[in-house]
């Protein structure tokens, strides 16, 4: 999670980073959802909920689970979906490092049946998740 192989990003950092990089390039809608999507040699094309359409080289979905994004470039969901039995599991990110944990360090506790991560991802974020 915090080596050469792999990169931890918080939504609400990538968002940032993405608006403030296009900000006088590309316009961000909000209120509006895509209703329907195609694509052919020229692009993507994407119809909107507020019955404007637009053309494009590439569309980025970032709905989550249940992502209607998803659901209108693959299909249903229980098309791909695999199920992985009765795990619940959490995850969000911390304002702070927690007392105790070191910047750019994990720790990890183990119960049976149960898995919580404390993750440093930088001396100013930290993101926990776990299952149960």
């Amino acid at each position: 999670m915090l080596g050469e192989e792999h990169v931890t990003l918080f939504r609400g950092d990538l968002e940032t980073v993405l608006r403030d990089a296009t900000r006088d390039t590309v316009e961000i809608r909000f209120g509006t959802r895509i209703e329907a999507v195609t694509q052919d040699a020229t692009g993507v094309h994407a119809a909107l909920t507020d019955g404007t359409a637009l053309d494009a080289d590439l569309l980025i979905g970032a709905g989550g689970i249940g992502s209607a994004v998803r659901e209108l470039v693959f299909g249903p969901e229980h098309r791909f979906r695999v199920d992985v039995g009765n795990i619940i599991v959490a995850a969000f990110a911390l304002s702070r490092l927690p007392p105790g944990l070191r910047e750019h360090a994990v720790a990890i506790h183990l119960a049976p049946g149960r898995t919580m991560v404390l993750a440093s991802t930088g001396a100013r974020h930290a993101a926990s998740f776990g299952r149960t």
